[in-house]
């Protein structure tokens, strides 16, 4: 009995802590639709004033509307940024990514990176809070402001004396709007007319709150799930003309020209980034074999969809593990041992298996219905062909749920042979086999023996530069 009372208590909690959470929900819900409301009251009560200062209001106010605007456009299209910092290390061979996309390739624009690695290795962050774009915002509006005023010079030359006051502006960024209210005391005296107005309001109708809040989801699930990293990395194994690992039973190994690899690996990230797709906003993908294009965002706005985008203008640091020089080649199988010299007398055999150090930009805009957009950078790093080192998470279980392992189309037919002690080759029953496809491995099952062979027939699915991998305790993975 005292249990069954225990166990009341215990739903009791947890249902008033979802309560509580609620609340807490709908009272920072209420706070932002006061504001707006409280901003919106404010501006109407702002437009009364006596006729005669009319003029002066209109001309300010159109500064200001002038200003916000172009503020706004400014922090969209540089990362919720004003200014950018100067990074250490100038632009150069040296340091090629800086801390932002030179979008254009010539100093026009440049968009920061929200996540990047400084030259000597250090990881960075330059992700703007509400508050800073808010502070940013009435920095430069002052500036802009004062500029367009130009002193009232062309109302004082029709008789207006005005005499402005120190200019106060701040700015609040809502979903939808940007508001700025601006403290700004201005003298106004005309023959025997004389008017202070104290305050002046514009808004801006533009979703810089909501643009901005998807943006940091994004970046969040970036950060947890790498998901340009491995993309990138599926790309690497999926393309033929990028170096990745495998066997062939040429007689000479294969070559690779490393100034021509990084080429084709830009002209891949070009044409394949923008595939990259939030899943349930815009661009739904409908074939379950680019399922793996989705990426999961917790908390997404489906209203806002977002591109990702690589240009072959930009940089890309791209480095093969062990091999220094401009050619890049396979290695015959086992060189060197008794067991290569056996294996080459029965044919030939090469094997291949590159490990990568990348890093290259990404530029990940989004934009809503109306056209407008935020955008912001992020540096994709892969160290050992792990997504920036493998950091933030271990290396994943293999996933053998995906749909991919469901699409059974076609059939395989595997024997697995070893070497024996006397270097003969000898069928190996028990062997699991796997298929890995991009990002998914799916098990096929294990080889039995019929006295002569040992093999697995099975059907397996459709892969485009699938590998096929055996292993048995005991015997080397292949």
């Amino acid at each position: 009995m005292n249990d069954h009372h225990h166990k009341r208590g215990q739903t009791a909690y947890v249902i008033l802590g979802i309560l509580v959470a609620v609340s807490i929900l709908a009272v920072a819900f209420g706070k932002d639709l006061i504001k707006s409301s409280e901003l919106s009251q404010q501006q109407a009560a702002a437009e009364t004033v006596p006729q005669q200062a009319q003029k002066v209001k209109l001309f300010t106010e159109s500064c200001l509307s002038f200003a916000l605007k172009e503020g706004i456009q400014r922090l969209s299209q540089q990362g919720g940024h004003i200014d950018l910092p100067e990074d250490d290390l100038p632009r150069s061979p040296l340091n090629p990514f800086s801390n932002s996309i030179d979008v254009f390739n010539d100093g026009s624009l440049l968009v920061p990176f929200w996540y990047y690695k400084k030259a000597n290795g250090v990881e960075e962050r330059f992700i703007p809070t509400r508050e800073t774009m808010e502070r940013e915002l009435a920095g430069y509006l002052k500036t802009k402001t004062l500029l367009c005023l130009n002193g009232y010079v062309e109302l004082k030359e029709e008789g207006y004396n005005i005499r402005p006051h120190e200019f106060g502006p701040m700015v609040s960024i809502a979903d939808e709007k940007v508001y700025l209210t601006a403290d700004f005391p201005v003298e106004i005296k005309k023959e025997d007319f004389s008017y202070t107005i104290k305050k002046f309001y514009a808004s801006e109708t533009f979703p810089l709150g909501r643009l901005y809040k998807q943006a940091t989801a994004i970046m969040t699930a970036e950060d947890e799930q790498t998901f340009l990293e491995r993309y990138a990395s599926d790309m690497i194994v999926t393309y033929d003309e990028l170096p990745s690992s495998g066997v062939d039973f040429e007689c000479s190994p294969k070559t690779w020209q490393k100034s021509k690899v990084i080429q084709d690996f830009k002209r891949v990230l070009e044409l394949n980034l923008p595939f990259i797709r939030i899943k349930g906003s815009g661009g739904q993908l409908t074939q379950a074999k680019e399922a793996y294009k989705q990426v999961n965002i917790a908390d997404a706005d489906t209203t806002v969809p977002a591109t990702f985008m690589y240009s072959s203008r930009w940089p890309v640091a791209l480095n093969v593990i062990g091999e220094p020089g401009e050619i890049v080649s396979g290695k015959q199988f086992a060189a060197g041992t008794e067991i290569s010299r056996v294996v080459q007398s029965l044919f030939c055999l090469n094997q291949y298996h590159f490990v990568y150090d990348i890093q290259f930009p990404a530029l990940v805009q989004l934009s809503d219905d109306q056209g407008n957009t935020f955008q912001f950078g992020v540096l994709a790093v892969i160290q050992r062909n792990q997504p920036r080192g493998n950091k933030f998470e271990n290396i994943p279980v293999v996933d053998t749920s995906s749909v991919i392992c469901g699409n059974t189309g076609g059939k395989v037919n595997v024997e697995v042979l070893a070497i024996g002690s006397d270097f003969s080759l000898v069928p190996v029953p028990g062997a699991t086999i796997t298929l890995k496809c991009l990002t998914t491995t799916c098990p096929l099952g294990a080889t039995t023996s019929d006295g002569f062979s040992a093999a697995l027939k099975t059907d397996a699915p459709f892969c485009v530069n699938g590998l096929l991998i055996g292993e048995k305790e005991g015997y080397f993975r292949a």
